[in-house]
């Protein structure tokens, strides 16, 4: 991965969480039904045109927000490919990372190595232990990128008159919203592979700030969400070759192997 592990940890940020209609210029998620205006499929399927042959990207992600309550912030140097690549350091100031997060699609590993502990877990479980929020790698892709698979066909388009905003569901069962007229299009929002996300900044075509949370549905029984985080990408890096050996870790025998409920309570994020 890219960058030295002397970089400082990233300094909190604040956050509200998104989609939660408390931030001023907060996007809120629209209720009721919307009209059906198939010319917005097609504005949406032009402006994600340009992106449809990426298939890699690395970048730096300064992290901060809350999860179940806990302040978290850090810096995580991020390598991530479309078909379900990944790779997550934490980095910390001086030393080792404060772990490592490496694998594909259902199979992961997270090492520890300051205190030689090790979790295997699909990475979207490994994900949600450390931050809330269950993203499989490609999910994770597509939202830090604003950009889905080029199979992902638009099945229905939506435009919403208070406020004006238009909505795409696709075919994966994501929804994205934009402001209709607004030039160039780029997302508002977007509900994906068990996160929900807010677009509040980009960098020319690219996302570069985000907050994200859970999805509603996978918020847990009492209908909150655990995480509130806010994202920012720099020095982001596109279709970079990423070989096998990016997205496999070897670690001692002599591991402590860590449930994904031990995870969870450890706050390593903290």
């Amino acid at each position: 991965m890219r960058g030295s592990a002397s970089r400082s940890l990233a300094a909190s940020l604040g956050a509200s969480l998104l989609l939660a209609g408390c931030a001023t210029h907060g996007f809120v998620v629209p209720t009721g039904p919307g009209t059906i205006e198939p010319m917005l499929a097609q504005a949406y399927q032009a402006s994600v045109a340009p992106c449809r042959d990426l298939r890699s990207l690395t970048a730096d992600i300064k992290l901060s927000g809350r999860v179940d309550g806990r302040r978290v912030r850090g810096t995580l140097q991020v390598g991530l490919t479309r078909d379900g690549g990944v790779r997550i350091e934490a980095v910390a100031p001086f030393g080792a990372p404060i772990f490592t997060i490496a694998g594909r699609a259902d199979a992961g590993t997270l090492w520890l190595p300051r205190s030689q502990e090790v979790v295997h877990a699909a990475p979207a479980e490994i994900l949600e232990a450390l931050t809330g929020v269950a993203l499989p790698p490609s999910g994770l892709f597509e939202i830090v990128t604003a950009c889905p698979a080029a199979d992902d066909a638009v099945v229905k388009a939506e435009r919403f008159a208070k406020p004006d905003l238009a909505r795409v569901s696709l075919r994966s069962g994501a929804e994205v919203w934009w402001r209709p007229g607004v030039s160039p299009l780029h997302p508002l929002g977007a509900r994906r592979a068990g996160a929900l996300v807010e677009y509040r900044a980009f960098a020319g075509d690219r996302p570069q700030t985000l907050r994200l949370g859970a999805a509603p549905d996978t918020a847990g029984s009492g209908g909150g969400s655990r995480a509130d985080l806010s994202l920012t990408l720099q020095q982001v890096e596109t279709n970079a070759a990423l070989g096998d050996e990016a997205f496999t870790l070897a670690v001692p025998d002599s591991a402590k192997v860590l449930t994904l409920s031990e995870l969870r309570q450890a706050g390593v994020l903290r």
